[in-house]
C-alpha cells in the first residue's frame, strides 16, 4: 500500500533544551517513521520536507522498518533533497552530534548538514550567512534495512543553526527511510555560571567571568573581527575567565567558548556601545540596592528573541558587575508564548508546545522571578474590526491563568520575589505595514494593549506581586521606530538595551520587591 504525495504524514519530534542543562547522551530528535508529524501537530507543510520537481515520494505502508510508514523516494533526476527539518537545528559550539537513519533500496545516500552564520547588527537582529556545508560520505544503499549515521560538528565561532537533509543519488532508483533521529554527546561543562554577554566601551576589554571554576581546557574560539584584535585566533579559559579585546566600532560581536575533551560549548557576545550609553547603563545599575541574586526569566519572544545577547543579558551583565559572583540569570522564555501555554508547561501538561524547554526548571532556586507576557495574548483575530475584534486570550481567561502561575510558582519556590511585566507598547505602524498586511491577524492594536497593561496593574494589586511597567517608557518615545524590528512587535537591539534600562531602574527605585 503506498499513499500518494496528498496523504504523506511525516513525524518530526523537536527536542530543544536550555544551554546549560546537565547531559550526557541525549536524542535531541527522534522520527520513528515519517507518519505522526502531521496527527500531531496539524501541519500542513509536510511537503516541503522533498525539493519540488526532484523525486516522486510517498508514504509507504508495506516495506517499513517500525511503525506504521517508511518514506520511499524515487530520484526524478541525478539527486533529490528530503529535509529533515523543516525549521532550524540550533546548536551548541563544540557539541557534537550524530545524525542517523535507517534505509534499504538501490540508491545512492548522503547526509548534508547546512551550516548558518549569525552575524549580530547594531540596531537590527541579525543578519545570516551560509557558510561550507558539512557532507557525509556515499553510502550505497542495500535490499536489507540498515542504520547509516554522519557525527559532525560545526567549527565556526559565530555558528548558530544547522539544516539536516539527505540526498539520495540515481535516477529511477528507490530509497526507504525510516526510524530518523539525532543525539549529541556532552557532558555539564556549561554549569559554570558565565554570563552570555559583556557590554563595554569601544576599545575595551571585555571580561567574562564564571561564578564557579569549570574543569581545565576550556578556549575561546574567535571570529576574524575579534581575532584582528586580540592577535591569535584562540584564548584560553583560565580559571573560568577569559578577557577578549573589543573593536572600536559600535555592535554585537559573537565567539564561543568550547571544550574539546567534553564536547561542549556555548556562544558569548560582547556588546560594543558608546561611551554615554554605557555610563547611562553603569549609573542605572549602581543604584540598584537589591542584590537579584538567581533570576528567572518567563516569558514570550520579547525575552527569547535574540537569545543571549538581549535586555534579559544586558541587565544580567551589569548586575553581575554590581554584585560579583552572586548573580546569575535563567532565561526560560519560549517565543509565541502566551498565558494559558505558559501554565500547561509550568503544570507540565503532556503536549504542550516546547515542553521540553522548561527541561531543568525545577533545579533554578531564584530569588526573583520576572515574568513578561500580553503580546500573544492580545493578538487581534480580525484586524478589520479593530479594537471590537476578538483576542487570542481574553482577558478573563489571562486573569485566571496569572493567578493560578502565581500561585503554581509560590509553592515550587517559595521565598522567590515575583515581578509582572505589563506588555510593550509596540510599534504598530510597522506591525500594520510589514507583518499582517494582508492577514486579518493584528499584533499591538493600542486599545486592546492598554486594556491588558491595566490588568496586570490591577493583578499585581491583587497577588502582591511588583508590576514593572514597559509600557509607559516605550509609549513615551517619539520615534519608536528603531526600537523594534520591522514587524514592529520584537525588540531590535536599540529597543532591548532600552528595556533593560527599565528593568535596571526599576531594581534601583526598589528598597525591596514584593
Amino acid at each position: 500500500m503506498c499513499f500518494c504525495k496528498k496523504t504523506l504524514v511525516c513525524s518530526v519530534l523537536g527536542v530543544f533544551t536550555l544551554l546549560g542543562a546537565a547531559q550526557d547522551e541525549l536524542v535531541r530528535f527522534r522520527d520513528n517513521g515519517f507518519e505522526s508529524w502531521r496527527k500531531k501537530y496539524n501541519n500542513p507543510y509536510w511537503w516541503l520536507l522533498v525539493q519540488p520537481g526532484s523525486a516522486e515520494f510517498c508514504s509507504d505502508g508495506q516495506v517499513k522498518h517500525s511503525g506504521r510508514y517508511s518514506l520511499k523516494i524515487v530520484p526524478s533526476g541525478n539527486e533529490a533533497r528530503v529535509k529533515y527539518l523543516r525549521g532550524i537545528f540550533k546548536t551548541h559550539p563544540g557539541r557534537v552530534y550524530t545524525f542517523s537513519v535507517w534505509a534499504k533500496g538501490d540508491a545512492t545516500l548522503n547526509f548534508e548538514v547546512r551550516q548558518w552564520a549569525e552575524i549580530p547588527g547594531n540596531v537590527g537582529s541579525y543578519r545570516s550567512r551560509k557558510l561550507k556545508a558539512l557532507l557525509s560520505k556515499d553510502y550505497v544503499l542495500t535490499p536489507e534495512w540498515k542504520q547509516y549515521s554522519f557525527t559532525f560538528s560545526g567549527k565556526d565561532p559565530a555558528l548558530l543553526y544547522m539544516e539536516m537533509q539527505f540526498l539520495i543519488r540515481g535516477k529511477g532508483k528507490k530509497a526507504y527511510l525510516d526510524d530518523t533521529g539525532v543525539t549529541t554527546l556532552a557532558k555539564s561543562w556549561n554549569q559554570f555560571g558565565m554570563g552570555s554577554a559583556v557590554v563595554v566601551e569601544k576599545g575595551k576589554t571585555a571580561h567574562f567571568n564564571t561564578s564557579g571554576t569549570p574543569p581545565a581546557g576550556g578556549v575561546a574560539l574567535l571570529p576574524p573581527v575579534l581575532a584582528k584584535i586580540n592577535g591569535k585566533t584562540t584564548l584560553p579559559v583560565m580559571k573560568g575567565s577569559v578577557a577578549v579585546k573589543a573593536p572600536d566600532r559600535i555592535g554585537c560581536y559573537p565567539f564561543a567558548v568550547v571544550h574539546e575533551d567534553l564536547k561542549d560549548g556555548r556562544r558569548q557576545y560582547i556588546h560594543v556601545v558608546e561611551s554615554a550609553q554605557y555610563k547611562r547603563l553603569e549609573q542605572l545599575a549602581s543604584a540598584v540596592r537589591i542584590n537579584p541574586g538567581k533570576v528567572l526569566v518567563l516569558g514570550d519572544s520579547l525575552s527569547d528573541y535574540l537569545r543571549g545577547y538581549n535586555w534579559a543579558a544586558v541587565v544580567d551583565d551589569f548586575c553581575r558587575k554590581r554584585f560579583p559572583g552572586k548573580v546569575q540569570f535563567y532565561n526560560f522564555a519560549v517565543g509565541g508564548d502566551h498565558a494559558p501555554r505558559m501554565l500547561d508547561r509550568l503544570k507540565e501538561v503532556r503536549g504542550t508546545y516546547a515542553l521540553d524547554r522548561y527541561k531543568g526548571i525545577r533545579d533554578v532556586k531564584p530569588d526573583h522571578i520576572l515574568i513578561s507576557l500580553g503580546q500573544n495574548d492580545t493578538l487581534s483575530l480580525d484586524r478589520s474590526k479593530g479594537a471590537a475584534s476578538p483576542v487570542q486570550v481574553p482577558e478573563e481567561k489571562f486573569a485566571a491563568c496569572i493567578r493560578e502561575m502565581v500561585t503554581l510558582l509560590r509553592k515550587h519556590y517559595p521565598g522567590a520575589k515575583i515581578v509582572l511585566f505589563t506588555p510593550y507598547t509596540m510599534c504598530i505602524e510597522k506591525t500594520r505595514k510589514h507583518f499582517f498586511g494582508n492577514r486579518k491577524l493584528m499584533y499591538g492594536q493600542p486599545e486592546i494593549v492598554l486594556r491588558y497593561v491595566n490588568l496586570v496593574k490591577q493583578l499585581g494589586r491583587e497577588l502582591n506581586c511588583s508590576v514593572l511597567d514597559v509600557y509607559t517608557p516605550f509609549k513615551q518615545l517619539q520615534d519608536r521606530g528603531p526600537y523594534f524590528m520591522p514587524d514592529g512587535i520584537h525588540l531590535s537591539l536599540k529597543g532591548n538595551f532600552y528595556a533593560a534600562e527599565q528593568v535596571l531602574r526599576f531594581f534601583g527605585e526598589k528598597k525591596s520587591v514584593k
